[in-house]
């Protein structure tokens, strides 16, 4: 026979061929079957987006209720002052600013939800190129599902936080506005009941849930990831090999490409982006594909179409590395899911004990033979054991009576394995917990902090268990009733925050706990016992003076500095001014105003400030971007000019002199890891030694900070540093050009990067 072939589409983007992910998803094929619709927009609860971005500005969602003229465009004549649909927001053109996080300040929009869901991260505006940048336009790059249009619904600051309630309200938008996809590329290890709540009313909309797995590389689970209602998806790099970032485990459902993804940036540009925070709109952007050739797949459907058209990642078959696999953009549409596996109760982390539990699910589909009910113990179970089977479909309904009583406690896990007549099959499996006990109580601690005027406390405490928390106090010495404060989180890791000024110098109290199976543990309080003494009473501030006039905020040296030479440090550091960065700055006190010593004649932060050189004048250290220089105050000249530059991924954080010799070295950031510069005098600075961040995960960092001391007083200055997985280590100098972590560990908190320092607290 003569065979006919044709020719895949191919977009004009002249970045196109730059792009990795279109091939491997056999995304051109895909798009001669079906491209995005704007009928069916995408929801993207993140930092927000840059609107003015070339390859975004015709992908985003425009509010037909607010669009006085109705050409899908945002316009600033649209803007009434009026509710003109009726949702509640005023002038939600092009979506909506969830933000108000009052306890997360920065010099960004952090405080007040509006209708301008500007990005000042970053994270938002790729993540939306990721899923319908423009394509065939004639420049930069091309969406996975472009057409589709954007949703955009900022709720993280520009620090990259999102607050709970941000996230819901986020959620609860984009249902009532029609999106039938959300894409959530943000995570956290402790469990939030209300946003799952919310997330349940979403999936029962038929909205479509994809959320990223995590970049712990490790099993922790990652919520919204883990919920039964989010599609988790992990991260495959360009040889369909899960990157070791990603996290795994028994509520993942497949890769998709997260390594190096090209996409959109801040400011009209375009990054390689890392992380299963690309992944997830992958996924999504895929998803959108499919609704857009059947708009009534079901949340389930769409899973188990991408699950089963899934290019199998070895092992063979499902596993909890790797999910189902690396999904197929072409193959999900050419393909139909014939079989869906769901166990939807008992809920992933729940617990269970003595009494019988009802394994509901579903295992249907036009092809379905059979389905095999597992049970194995552990995360990570080696053997499994066959608790029913049946050749009989379910649809939301019971598929096992199983009785946990007599089992160990600990972790198990639920496997479900449906199988369709050519003997393929499809799994779903759920983590929970056997927990035949009530909960403990142990390592209480409170720690002093001040806020404001008031002396207060972080309180810490962990459980055995995973557990809702409730701290009980009164004045110490009275007899009334108790005041019962709630914690936000399930978890086993619980803290709070006591303020002094809205309780009493000394107060008794008492924990509560409850755990997922109802059983309480109460700590009661003692008189003369549980008492905890905030210490001082509320700090006066009428003998604290405040100079005026005030600068501009800005952004700070890390430490003050005497550029002109009079004995008095100035302060270093450049203001912001309209939500941007302005020109490095030096300001002087003078007796009873602030007088500018110099100016940068560009734009820079200032990181330090020290005689670096040893000849009596201070240098300032800078960076901005990936750029980093030593600037110089020019006598009389009033400008601070470069004496050296550096740039291409160098972001200095300090400077340090390690080996004692009176000439300040460089810690920077430098091609993706921790370095030291030494001074070279009159030649600069050159490289001295690489220090690798030694733990597991994507090891990424954001503002460039390192804490610099010597921990054990052996004489070896020491640098601390941490990563946005929340690692911290510790190198210490061993003379020459070598270095040795003595130390590292993790702290609950991502993000960590531009936190760390070391200081003698306690004097000792």
């Amino acid at each position: 026979p003569n065979h006919v072939f044709r020719v895949f589409f191919t977009p004009n983007d002249s970045a196109f061929y730059a792009q990795w992910v279109p091939g491997t998803l056999h995304l051109p094929e895909a798009w001669d079957v079906v491209r995005g619709r704007p009928d069916l927009p995408v929801a993207i609860i993140d930092t927000g987006i840059d609107p003015t971005h070339p390859d975004l500005a015709q992908a985003i969602w425009v509010n037909p209720g607010e669009d006085l003229n109705d050409d899908g465009r945002y316009e600033p004549s649209d803007e009434n002052g009026i509710d003109d649909d009726g949702n509640g927001l005023v002038d939600d053109i092009w979506g909506w600013d969830f933000v108000d996080a009052p306890r997360f300040p920065d010099g960004g929009d952090y405080r007040k939800p509006d209708n301008q869901p500007l990005d000042e991260h970053g994270h938002g505006t790729s993540v939306a190129g990721i899923v319908a940048a423009t394509g065939n336009n004639g420049i930069g790059i091309a969406g996975v599902a472009f057409g589709t249009k954007v949703m955009v619904l900022r709720a993280g600051t520009s620090r990259g936080l999102l607050e709970e309630d941000d996230v819901a309200a986020a959620i609860l938008y984009a249902v009532e506005m029609g999106a039938r996809i959300v894409n959530m590329s943000f995570g956290d290890t402790e469990e939030a009941p209300f946003l799952e709540d919310v997330l349940r009313y979403a999936y029962s909309r038929d909205v479509v849930l994809f959320a990223a797995a995590g970049n712990d590389g490790d099993t922790t689970p990652y919520y919204p990831a883990a919920l039964s209602e989010t599609i988790s998806v992990g991260a495959s790099d360009e040889g369909d090999a899960r990157a070791n970032f990603s996290s795994f485990g028994e509520s993942l459902d497949f890769l998709a490409p997260g390594v190096s993804v090209l996409t959109t940036a801040l400011g009209g540009g375009y990054q390689r982006f890392n992380g299963t925070s690309a992944a997830s709109p992958v996924a999504a952007g895929v998803a959108a594909l499919l609704l857009a050739q059947d708009p009534d797949l079901t949340p389930e459907e769409v899973r188990a179409r991408l699950a089963t058209t899934a290019v199998d990642v070895p092992p063979p078959g499902w596993d909890m590395y790797n999910g189902a696999g690396r999904i197929d953009a072409y193959a999900s549409l050419e393909t139909g899911a014939e079989i869906y596996a769901q166990i939807q109760e008992p809920r992933p982390g729940s617990a269970v004990g003595g009494s019988e539990v009802l394994v509901k699910g579903t295992a249907s589909g036009p092809d379905f033979v059979r389905y095999r009910l597992y049970l194995g113990s552990g995360k990570v179970p080696y053997e499994w054991t066959l608790l029913a089977g049946s050749e009989e479909r379910v649809v939301e309904s019971t598929l096992f009576r199983w009785s946990p009583q007599g089992l160990a406690e600990g972790p198990y896990v639920l496997r479900l394995v449906v199988e369709d007549g050519s003997g393929n099959t499809l799994e779903d499996r759920v983590e929970l917990n056997v927990d035949q006990s009530a909960p403990l109580i142990g390592n209480v601690f409170f720690q002093r902090m001040i806020e404001g005027p008031w002396p207060g406390a972080l309180l810490s405490f962990r459980t055995t268990d995973v557990c809702r928390a409730w701290f009980r106090w009164r004045p110490e010495g009275t007899q009334g009733e108790f005041t019962e404060i709630p914690l936000r989180y399930l978890t086993t890791e619980h803290h709070l925050y006591l303020n002094q000024g809205e309780m009493s110098r000394k107060i008794e109290y008492g924990i509560r706990v409850e755990n997922l199976r109802g059983q309480v543990t109460e700590m009661e309080p003692e008189v003369g016992f549980r008492v905890y003494d905030f210490g001082a009473g509320r700090i006066p501030t009428d003998q604290l003076v405040e100079h005026l006039p005030p600068l501009p905020r800005g952004y700070l040296s890390l430490r003050a500095a005497d550029l002109s030479g009079d004995g008095v440090p100035e302060l270093i550091y450049t203001p912001s001014r309209k939500l941007s960065w302005d020109t490095l700055e030096v300001w002087q006190w003078d007796v009873d105003r602030w007088r500018k010593l110099a100016r940068a004649t560009e734009h820079w932060l200032p990181r330090d400030a020290v005689d670096a050189d040893g000849d009596g004048t201070v240098e300032i250290l800078a960076g901005w971007g990936d750029r980093g220089a030593v600037l110089r105050l020019q006598p009389g000249s009033g400008i601070l000019a470069d004496v050296w530059d550096k740039s291409g991924e160098f972001w200095p954080a300090r400077f340090t002199d390690v080996n004692g010799n009176g000439l300040a070295e460089i810690v920077t950031r430098y091609q993706g890891e921790w370095s030291l510069w030494e001074n070279l005098r009159d030649s600069g600075f050159g490289l001295l030694a690489r220090l690798t961040n030694p733990s597991h995960g994507m090891n990424q960092y954001g503002v460039p900070r390192c804490g610099v001391g010597d921990s054990d007083g052996d004489g070896r200055p020491e640098l601390l540093f941490a990563d946005n997985d929340g690692d911290v280590f510790l190198y210490e100098y061993a003379g020459g050009d070598q270095f040795n972590v003595i130390w590292q560990d993790k702290l609950p908190l991502p993000e960590s990067s531009g936190y760390v320092e070391m200081a003698d607290l306690d004097g000792d």
